[in-house]
């Protein structure tokens, strides 16, 4: 990582990492990356809301720093990002209400 823009921010060293690596075995290059591969990088290494923002966070500071666009802040990725995460929380409820059954009541 040394050398790309990321190195300037350590805290997102692993995020950046992965991408950089990922980038590679795709044979694309990192910076700049278009929006679209940044939106395959996440469907190819799926994680919770949290990491999947983290990743976009350590992707998005990269690019800034290299004086480029952010592909995380594009309209199309926000609102396919938003409607999977909205299909997670409706699954949310049903998972949530089927866990009481498997608990032991003795023991």
């Amino acid at each position: 990582m040394r050398g790309t823009a990321a190195g300037s921010n350590r805290s997102y060293r692993y995020e950046w990492a992965l991408f950089a690596d990922w980038c590679a075995a795709a044979d694309l290059t990192p910076l700049p990356a278009p929006p679209v591969a940044l939106a395959e990088f996440l469907a190819d290494n799926p994680a919770g809301d949290r990491v999947q923002i983290r990743r976009i966070s350590a992707i998005n500071r990269a690019h800034l720093d290299a004086g480029l666009p952010p592909p995380g802040r594009t309209t199309a990725l926000r609102l396919a990002l938003d409607s999977a995460r909205a299909q997670r929380r409706h699954r949310h409820p049903r998972q949530l209400a089927a866990a009481p059954g498997g608990l032991p009541t003795v023991g």
